[in-house]
């Protein structure tokens, strides 16, 4: 399960409707969890602007309707992480 993220940098979600459904298809995602959690229905393609050190994940996709592109974009001169605890990439 994923844990909560936070970033000290600021940054964009882009969520990206199929070039062919910009205009129709309906997206449910959950930001944050518990009492924090945020439900977010959209229907054409969205940014979501994050300030720095907000908690921002997990990111669950609910529903998905029509096929989207999920990225981000970072604003910050350099980036590093710290991998806490188990790092899944390791095997």
């Amino acid at each position: 399960m994923a844990r909560p993220g936070v970033w000290r940098l600021r940054l964009f979600l882009s969520i990206i409707f199929a070039a062919d459904s910009v205009k129709s298809g309906e997206a449910e995602f959950v930001m944050g969890e518990g009492d924090e959690a945020e439900t977010h229905v959209i229907t054409s393609t969205t940014r979501v602007y994050v300030p720095a050190n907000v908690i921002h994940c997990p990111l669950e996709f609910k529903r998905v309707d029509k096929p989207i592109m999920f990225g981000h974009i970072t604003f910050a001169p350099s980036y590093s992480s710290t991998v806490v605890g188990k790092n899944p990439l390791e095997r």
